[in-house]
């Protein structure tokens, strides 16, 4: 047990003293090849993780889902474009000694790439 108290003795305020940390993740890829020059990769991770104390008690959720697609455009020219969505909530109990807000928060983020990449000369260094 741990006592906090202020300058005076009556608004002593006992609370537990304990921790309990967990989590998990998992991720998962999927690759397939559609020729020699082209394939795609799909990929799916998630985390959680919780934390509960004395001072603040926190859950913690990502998601994360990454495609990628890649393929010639003739001989000499190459394309990599791809997706990403993301997604995190975390739920927040406030306390004495911290305190958020919001207490709870989603996040969502979604993006996209894509990489050209052309060959001018063709084994310059060989």
């Amino acid at each position: 047990m741990l006592a906090a108290s202020s300058l005076f003795p009556q608004h002593l305020k006992t609370f537990r003293d304990t921790l309990d940390i967990s989590g998990n993740n998992i991720i998962t890829c999927w690759n397939h090849i559609f020729s020699d020059t082209s394939d795609m990769k799909l990929q799916l991770y998630y985390d959680r993780m919780h934390r509960d104390d004395a001072h603040f008690r926190e859950e913690l959720n990502i998601v994360n889902l990454d495609f990628q697609h890649k393929f010639a455009l003739g001989e000499y020219q190459e394309i990599i474009w791809g997706l990403e969505y993301n997604f995190s909530n975390e739920e927040f109990r406030d306390s004495f000694v911290v305190s958020r807000d919001p207490d709870d928060h989603d996040l969502n983020v979604f993006s996209v790439f894509m990489q050209d990449e052309i060959e001018l000369i063709r084994d310059l260094f060989t």
